[in-house]
Formats: structure tokens, C-alpha cells, sequence
């Protein structure tokens, strides 16, 4: 992936000699590692950008939401901002 490549996008390292994560795919369910940040994001929103050029298949923004943990309101707007996802909370 470029993105890691050039550190747009950090990664999870779990171990040595594991592969270094940088999100996790469920069918249609992404899950970013790390804490994120806006420069992140906007890499991410890139991806998706090439990913819906390459492909003709865009995300269904109506449909996506993102979940974030022990970060920083202003962050999390931000984020939601650029994806055009909705921010939810886990109760």
C-alpha cells in the first residue's frame, strides 16, 4: 500500500514478525488502526477517492458511520467532515 509506504497512514505492529496492519476489512465494514488524525484521514479519503475511479463503486455515505475511541472532539469532527461519514458512539 502507498499510503504506509510514505506514512500517510500509520500502521499496528502486534509482533515482530507480524505483517503491520494498517486497517481491518469485514465485508463492508472498515477498521482503521491507531489513533487517527486529519492527515490520515485525507489519505484514506484519497484511497477511496482512486478506489471508486478505479472500480465505478462509490461509498454509500447514507450507510457509513465510524467509531472512534480516545479521541479529541475537534479531531473527530474533522474526520467527519472530510469522510462525509457520521460519527457514532458505542453505549
Amino acid at each position: 500500500m502507498h499510503a504506509k509506504e510514505t506514512g500517510h497512514i500509520k500502521v499496528l505492529q502486534l509482533s515482530d514478525d507480524a505483517q503491520a496492519l494498517t486497517q481491518q476489512q469485514f465485508v463492508d465494514d472498515t477498521m482503521m488502526q491507531e489513533i487517527p488524525t486529519v492527515k490520515e484521514t485525507l489519505a484514506y479519503k484519497q484511497i477511496l477517492c482512486n478506489f471508486a475511479m478505479a472500480s465505478g463503486m462509490e461509498v454509500n455515505l447514507s450507510k457509513s458511520n465510524f467509531f472512534l475511541f480516545n479521541t479529541n472532539i475537534s479531531i473527530q469532527r474533522n474526520i467527519s467532515r472530510i469522510l462525509g461519514f457520521q460519527r457514532e458512539i458505542l453505549s
